[in-house]
């Protein structure tokens, strides 16, 4: 693994829209918390949430430490670490939006958790892992 390539991964716009609409799910899930409806439960969710985005973020600036579904070499590193990161990125914008949707369900309803969100969560993260996984290995 310390044998990887190094390589600066360019962000497109698809990462920078990813990232600012990341944000603004944090930005937005915190005034959700404290001027809507203060609960010690969406306090939690909303630290969980916004821990992860800030961990991945970071995670994100060292792509030759991720593992691969392929062997790195010089030739599929950009490629590779292009994937990887723009899948980390859409990953973590997720899981800001499974968190406030979590929020709001709680807020709605606090007795129990509507059916519909297991769907949701499992179709915004299963789905892209998929596709991710299938574009590392057509790539090579």
């Amino acid at each position: 693994m310390s044998n990887r390539p190094r390589v600066n991964v360019p962000k497109s716009a698809f990462d920078y829209i990813t990232e600012i609409n990341g944000w603004l799910a944090i930005v937005s899930f915190w005034a959700l918390v404290f001027i809507l409806n203060f609960n010690t439960h969406l306090l939690v969710l909303c630290i969980l949430s916004t821990l992860l985005y800030i961990g991945i973020g970071q995670l994100l600036r060292y792509p030759h430490l991720l593992n691969y579904p392929v062997k790195i070499t010089e030739q599929n590193a950009l490629r590779q670490y292009t994937l990887s990161t723009r899948f980390l990125r859409y990953l973590k914008m997720i899981i800001v939006l499974i968190f406030f949707g979590v929020g709001l369900n709680i807020i709605i309803s606090p007795e129990q958790l509507q059916p519909w969100v297991a769907f949701v969560v499992l179709g915004l993260t299963i789905i892209p892992l998929i596709i991710f996984i299938a574009a590392s290995r057509r790539v090579g």
